[in-house]
């Protein structure tokens, strides 16, 4: 009996042994659970620094949706411009942690910014940014970008815009030297920038390669004002130019309207033309003049039709059939103040007996 006692004993001891040997290893969050990269990380580089802005994600890995986000983690990459290798992998350290929070519900809420000035001339920076959930619950890296920071450049000069039918043409005289005095040698690139009504200045158009720069479907009577700024083709960027402020004078009328036409039903004189072919057209003007004892009097306004509109009824009515009336037509468009074309052909009416 005591060998059965002693391999009954060896039987429970043998689970006990292999519980206690295993390896522990941290645990791995599931896919589900992780934040998808974030994939619209960009930068906008002044002379004092740059500023990193990318939008929260919105799902996980596997497309489930995302509620909150604990924190953001920026992180960045720093090596001397000669010795950076873009086909090296690169030394990335955590330069910063962000808040996160619940992710907001307006699109117009859903981004987020990080500004850094630590830079010093010469040196290469990528950045890149994770979202994390908390504890090892941290989203792949985004996509990076990379900068060269250079000593700024001064300001381009003598601003100066031609301006023509909604649209003008602004040209400028590029920087020659940097903040440190040092003559520049390397292409240039502008970027123009543009404020209306005075809104927050905003980017227009893609980066040039030469001081000229055209803007185009503009309004007349708008106060508009653009500043540029230079940057180098290996990377760095200038202080913007002084404003200038331009207005627009749409001077050019519009065309005159044609086909005036009346028609007399009772006591109501109704007009009928045909309005001008024209994009910036606003409306047409309706004058009047009667026939006096001396001679015709002066026009005068009697209505306005908007667009296109090509009728109109005259508010006094024809009451005596002695009266000579005159009608005559002028076409508006859209400048302020508006242009008037000249007066159209004109048409007489009067109301004949028995009407």
């Amino acid at each position: 009996m005591r060998p059965l006692l002693g391999l009954t004993v060896f039987l429970l001891a043998t689970p006990l042994f292999l519980v206690g040997c295993g390896k522990k290893t941290p645990p791995v969050p599931p896919e589900s659970a992780v934040p998808a990269q974030v994939s619209d990380l960009r930068s906008d580089l002044d002379p004092t620094g740059v500023t990193l802005k990318w939008s929260w994600p919105r799902k996980t890995e596997k497309g489930a949706g995302l509620r909150r986000v604990s924190e953001f983690i920026v992180e960045r990459a720093d090596d001397r411009a000669e010795d950076f290798c873009a086909n090296c992998p690169l030394r990335y350290h955590s330069l910063a942690t962000l808040p996160g929070g619940p992710l907001p519900e307006q699109p117009e809420g859903a981004s987020l910014s990080y500004r850094d000035e630590n830079l010093q001339p010469g040196y290469h920076y990528a950045y890149r940014v994770r979202s994390s959930l908390g504890w090892r619950v941290v989203s792949a890296p985004s996509p990076a970008v990379g900068l060269v920071w250079q000593v700024p450049l001064a300001p381009p000069t003598e601003l100066t815009a031609a301006t023509e039918k909604q649209a003008m043409t602004l040209s400028w005289q590029p920087p020659q030297r940097d903040r440190e005095g040092r003559v520049l040698s390397e292409p240039l690139r502008y970027q123009v920038q543009r404020s209306e009504a005075e809104q927050p200045f905003r980017l227009i158009g893609d980066e040039l390669n030469a001081p000229l720069f055209r803007d185009q479907g503009l309004r007349s009577g708008v106060a508009y004002q653009y500043r540029v700024r230079a940057g180098l083709s290996s990377g760095g960027t200038g202080e913007f130019s002084a404003p200038l402020t331009v207005t627009l004078q749409d001077l050019t009328p519009p065309p005159v309207p044609s086909g005036l036409a009346t028609v007399i039903t009772g006591s109501a004189v109704r007009l009928f033309w045909e309005a001008p072919n024209s994009e910036d057209l606003s409306g047409t003007r309706i004058y009047r003049r009667r026939q006096l004892a001396n001679g015709l009097g002066d026009y005068e306004e009697i209505g306005r039709v908007e667009g296109r509109t090509g009728n109109f009824i005259d508010p006094l009515p024809l009451l005596d059939p002695a009266e000579i009336r005159h009608y005559a037509l002028k076409s508006y468009d859209q400048a302020t103040p508006p242009n008037l074309s000249e007066y159209s052909r004109e048409i007489t009416t009067q109301l004949r007996a028995g009407k």
